[in-house]
């Protein structure tokens, strides 16, 4: 699914949106094959917990469960291996008596062998330097590991997000958590009174949301095809809403057309929403900026490797009306017309 447009943050930089932007930069110029989230989040850590001495002690004893004082930190450090692949560790915490490993995962799984290979150096090291050494494994996911050649530990993101809790008056702290949580790293809170009044009507409200999807879904299939649909609650948290969405091809290559309920972390009242998704590297692209521009319409975001047309409306918006879910399809009704009149004039249908 898109990304809700957002506006830009008064009174002071937001640290966390230069954080998103740099992502954004380094996925672009960086190799495929790499997962730029996971160093990109590894670095800003380790220059956090570089700068400030202390700090690095209190999350070496505490996280990493390391015991022992003047640490230092490195990362992305290279060991040459005899006979096998050489290892380039994440983050690597050392004092004169101790060496640990510490290997990060966001949104990818343990590389072959890769766990048992930082095993084998680390024994190896352990032996011709006589240090105490250790491994550490932090992931996002649930990804339990059994170790049992070496002091192994393993703990979640969300660990370390409650962990700098304690050091949020640190602005850069408190802007990296902020990071944290827009990638979901934070973890879950603690149910609440207001959770428990949400789950005691969760089907009601989802009853009235798939009445509302049901009732434009004639129309969506009428103008793009048979659309798919999000399914299970499990979706919520992955696309940020509940969704019906479909593919239409577009010159020499394909539209989606989103349409649904948005759920937005701290944004407290849903959305409406509507959205036309577009490649930027396909031949159509100047053209369908071109067609936005002269149908006046606004909402258009460009990210990287696409542009979307967003509309969205707060679900408040309509308590106002006694005929709510009419005004609803109405709304949405009116949105894929537009989207429709787009597609038209550049070809797309």
């Amino acid at each position: 699914m898109g990304v809700r447009p957002q506006g830009n943050k008064k009174g002071g930089i937001n640290i966390s949106s230069i954080f998103n932007r740099l992502l954004s930069l380094y996925s672009k110029n960086s190799n495929a094959n790499k997962t730029p989230l996971e160093d990109f989040t590894t670095e800003i850590l380790v220059g956090l917990l570089e700068s400030d001495a202390s700090l690095l002690d209190k999350f070496t004893n505490n996280i990493l469960d390391v015991q022992g004082e003047n640490f230092r930190i490195r990362s992305q450090k290279k060991y040459y291996v005899k006979d096998d692949m050489d290892c380039i560790i994440d983050v690597v915490i050392e004092n004169d008596e101790v060496l640990c490993f510490l290997e990060n995962k966001v949104n990818s799984k343990e590389g072959y062998k890769q766990l048992q290979r930082y095993t084998t150096l680390l024994n190896n090291i352990e032996k011709e330097q006589n240090k105490k050494v250790y491994l550490r494994y932090c992931t996002k996911y649930y990804d339990e590991k059994d170790i049992t050649d070496i002091d192994f530990k393993q703990f979640r993101w969300n660990h370390i997000y409650k962990f700098l809790s304690d050091y949020s008056e640190d602005k850069f702290v408190k802007e990296y958590m902020d990071f944290l949580r827009s990638e979901n790293m934070a973890g879950a809170d603690n149910f609440n009174i207001q959770d428990l009044m949400v789950l005691s009507n969760i089907n009601s409200t989802f009853s009235k949301i798939n009445q509302c999807i049901d009732t434009i879904k004639p129309k969506f299939k009428e103008l793009f095809g048979q659309p798919s649909r999000s399914t299970g609650v499990n979706t919520l948290g992955e696309n940020n809403g509940y969704w019906i969405w479909s593919n239409k091809k577009l010159a020499d290559g394909q539209v989606v057309i989103n349409l649904g309920f948005w759920f937005e972390d701290g944004h407290e009242i849903p959305a409406l929403c509507v959205e036309l998704e577009y490649g930027k590297s396909k031949s159509k692209y100047e053209e369908l900026k071109r067609v936005i521009k002269e149908m006046g319409i606004d909402d258009m975001k460009e990210e990287e490797g696409k542009a979307s047309v967003w509309f969205s409306e707060d679900l408040s918006s309509f308590f106002k009306y006694d005929n709510q879910l009419e005004r609803i399809e109405e709304w949405f009704v009116e949105k894929l017309d537009i989207i429709d009149k787009l597609l038209r004039k550049v070809g797309g249908n």
